[in-house]
């Protein structure tokens, strides 16, 4: 996607930047769901691996684990950084049925989509459910937003 500066987003974080040439990387997606959000004017985008919809508590240092927490926390930076809100779109990967986690996975994702509704935030772009480990790519110099899904030895690139 890019060679510039890599920006890992690991489980139960979120991460923003404005960086030109960064890519932000949140990867190996299950049960989890893989949030991004972007404005498509200036590519400042952040991301968070959510593995549970909802926060038992309003402690923002655990925010990049809930849904719930995550999002608001992600559009306050991009805010921040310079991004505006009527500019910024969202693309979701993960929700996979993985073993016993089916309703998990979709709680996962209705979380995240919800969370986004009540800013508002269009989802423009999503890859969920099904079986599949994901991963996502932003390159912050063209917005592209990158789904990679690994279906056993293979490996299928979907541009979100």
């Amino acid at each position: 996607m890019s060679n510039g500066k890599s920006i890992d987003v690991r489980l139960g974080e979120w991460k923003a930047t404005k960086e030109s040439g960064a890519v932000l990387v949140i990867d190996r997606i299950g049960a989890g769901v893989g949030i991004v959000v972007i404005d498509l004017v200036t590519h400042i985008c952040g991301g968070a691996h959510c593995i549970l919809p909802e926060s038992p508590s309003k402690d923002l240092g655990n925010a990049g684990k809930f849904t719930n927490m995550a999002v608001p926390a992600i559009v306050e930076e991009l805010l921040k950084l310079g991004a505006q809100k009527g500019k910024m779109v969202a693309k979701l990967a993960g929700g996979a049925q993985m073993l016993s986690q089916t309703v998990l996975s979709e709680r996962n994702v209705g979380g995240a989509r919800e969370a986004l509704r009540k800013i508002p935030i269009p989802v423009t772009g999503e890859d969920v459910g099904g079986k599949f480990i994901r991963s996502l790519q932003v390159n912050s110099t063209s917005g592209e937003v990158l789904c990679l899904r690994l279906e056993g030895p293979q490996k299928t690139q979907i541009k979100l």
